[in-house]
């Protein structure tokens, strides 16, 4: 700050286990002030905090509660960063690099203006990986950032995220720009010198067709908690589960909004007709109450696996009387609870969501679903954008290009007594096209032609 720098970017700003003096004597004072006598000797079998350690073994609220003073320290010297450089410049931005754990990232709330993420060992990147079977015969498998992305939308504040995502083919390095666009911000740090100019139409067309994207609401009508630091308690199959619910909704073009551990507000769950709880074995009072709160006013909650069995400090909690047997379903006021002790299938999954009407933004006779197409929507100032992404495009070098999405049939919910003026459709490599519609049963149904990386449809309602 003193030598006229904005702000400051640390690197490999992540937690780190210590187990040192000073670190035990902080964990000491941070469970002292967190915890009463009463609780500390109910939770951790010690009314002394003298008593206590940080833990080395997994599998105990100690050890959760390790995780979090650890996130706490690092958020502490993360704001000490900032208010040092405030001190010369009272704008001076602090913009660290969390690295690759997502468990982070609400922990900078406050305390940091942006964050950068990146990913951990393998390939990076947007698009797929192609995996040989035999011969000359492979399946491409999708690999995407959206949870990453529509996570940190919701954590509360105004902290602003990027990711960094290295695609190694020309496609890929075009779709991680068109994925931070129509799932984040905009923001991405992938662009490089060599790559610059194969991804300029991309970074000119979101230049110039700003008002596809500002000022807009995400159109999504489900939902699904995510609360990463559940990776951290015992036996919880929250975190794998949130990714695998994320992709099967993805892979039906079933757009997707998460919540935070710290975003959660009901008058917000209410715009939703669907909210999917992944193994969520461990749940507070309050989001436990939200919850039940929401279905009694007519939502519809998909549980998988355990559910509320504890709350958030480990604690047994009786199954609510509102909750079925996996398998089954039940009345929750004026909602619905549906129960499945696995990932339901996408045919379980369209019939769980059809009294709330077709949750697919894209429909294809004879499919269910198309495989390597993901979608994403939003509205304001009557129109409703929709994002097609064509997630073929190979992350690494060798395996080919990708391969365009043809004659894509798009359905898209039209408000009660409205009316539709027009549909257009965004290339940032190819002209615009006025495209033809029909409205009927309650939506606008268009064709795009070709989605070969990216586009963008503008829906206008009279």
């Amino acid at each position: 700050a003193m030598a006229g720098y904005d702000g400051a970017f640390p690197d490999n700003t992540s937690p780190i286990n210590c187990y040192g003096p000073h670190c035990q004597q902080g964990f000491r004072a941070y469970i002292a002030e967190k915890f009463t006598a009463g609780d500390r000797m109910a939770l951790f079998g010690a009314a002394d905090v003298a008593k206590l350690e940080i833990p080395k073994e997994k599998g105990s609220l100690l050890w959760v509660e390790a995780q979090r003073f650890w996130r706490l320290s690092l958020a502490e010297h993360v704001h000490a960063m900032r208010d040092g450089g405030r001190q010369i410049n009272p704008d001076f931005k602090l913009f660290p690099n969390i690295g690759g754990p997502i468990p982070v990232a609400e922990y900078l709330v406050g305390n940091a203006d942006y964050f950068m993420a990146e990913g951990g060992r393998g390939p990076q990147g947007a698009g797929c990986l192609v995996k040989p079977v035999i011969g000359d015969i492979s399946v491409r498998e999708v690999m995407d950032n959206i949870l990453d992305y529509r996570y940190y939308a919701d954590i509360p504040g105004d902290l602003r995220p990027m990711l960094l995502k290295l695609g190694r083919t020309p496609s890929a390095r075009k779709l991680c720009l068109a994925e931070a666009a129509a799932f984040g911000s905009g923001a991405y740090n992938g662009v490089r010198p060599s790559s610059r100019d194969l991804q300029r139409p991309y970074i000119e067309f979101l230049q110039d067709h700003k008002d596809l994207y500002e000022g807009k609401i995400s159109a999504a009508r489900v939902a699904m908690p995510f609360y990463p630091m559940r990776m951290f308690y015992p036996a919880s199959r929250h975190y794998g589960s949130a990714f695998t619910m994320k992709s099967r909704l993805a892979s039906m073009q079933i757009p997707v909004d998460f919540f935070s551990e710290g975003g959660l507000q009901l008058d917000l769950l209410r715009t939703y007709d669907a909210y999917v709880l992944p193994e969520l074995k461990y749940v507070s009072d309050e989001h436990f109450g939200i919850i039940r709160d929401y279905a009694n006013a007519g939502g519809i909650l998909i549980v998988i696996g355990e559910f509320a069995t504890h709350d958030e400090l480990c604690r047994e909690r009786a199954l609510p009387g509102w909750l079925p047997e996996a398998g089954a379903s039940a009345r929750c006021g004026a909602g619905t609870v549906v129960r499945y002790d696995v990932t339901p299938s996408r045919t379980d999954l369209l019939d769980v969501l059809s009294p709330a009407g077709e949750a697919r933004l894209v429909v294809t006779e004879g499919q269910i679903n198309r495989p390597m197409l993901r979608v994403m929507s939003y509205e304001a100032d009557g129109e409703y954008i929709v994002h097609l992404l064509n997630y073929s495009c190979p992350v690494e070098a060798g395996y080919g290009d990708n391969v365009p999405e043809e004659d894509v049939m798009v359905r898209v919910p039209v408000p009660a007594g409205g009316s539709v003026t027009g549909v257009t459709c965004h290339d940032p490599e190819a002209d615009d096209l006025t495209l033809e519609f029909e409205v009927r049963d309650g939506a606008c149904w268009f064709t795009v032609p070709t989605v070969s990386v990216y586009a963008v449809c503008r829906v206008i309602f009279g």
